[in-house]
């Protein structure tokens, strides 16, 4: 009704124009980071997985680490996203999971992918939905972005980023 702001709810419209503001003001952010030298991190979603402001915030703070972000958009199919990986020589793969995301959907998706890349080639489960999930054997469970900066300080040493040596 026409209190909705007296009780704190926010109307549909409303949502949509603050992450309109906020993936913009995230997508300037990004621009204006110098290139990094660090590992390499292919950003996306999984099909049926269409919220892409954390895919922009991960990048932002990846960024600003020193990981040189690739950031394919939402909604990626699986074979797409091994073989970007694959081509651009990605040191990771970070897929982002809303709070509203199937979480029982997650552990075949994540194992199918994980099939699909390269060994070497690190993947991130990184978002809210990440929280409710079990261990996932060769999938880094991040779901705050702090444990997503603590794996890109983990990897970036081994990656050849920050701290590795110069060669």
């Amino acid at each position: 009704g026409g209190n909705a702001g007296a009780r704190g709810e926010r109307e549909v419209f409303q949502e949509h124009l603050s992450t309109e503001v906020a993936t913009r003001l995230l997508r300037q952010a990004v621009l204006a980071v110098p290139t990094g030298h660090g590992p390499v991190i292919l950003l996306t979603t999984v099909p049926d997985e269409a919220h892409g402001l954390g895919l922009l915030m991960g990048e932002a703070m990846l960024s600003l680490r020193g990981a040189r972000c690739i950031n394919l958009g939402t909604q990626v199919p699986l074979m797409d996203i091994a073989r970007a990986a694959d081509a651009y020589g990605v040191d990771a793969v970070a897929l982002s999971f809303s709070s509203g995301f199937a979480v029982r959907r997650m552990p075949e998706l994540l194992r199918q992918l994980r099939d699909a890349l390269p060994d070497p080639i690190g993947l991130w489960a990184c978002g809210a939905a990440v929280r409710r999930l079990a261990a996932s054997p060769g999938v880094q469970l991040l779901p705050s972005m702090e444990e997503a900066m603590t794996a890109l300080d983990v990897a970036a040493p081994a990656l050849g980023g920050p701290g590795a040596m110069e060669g």
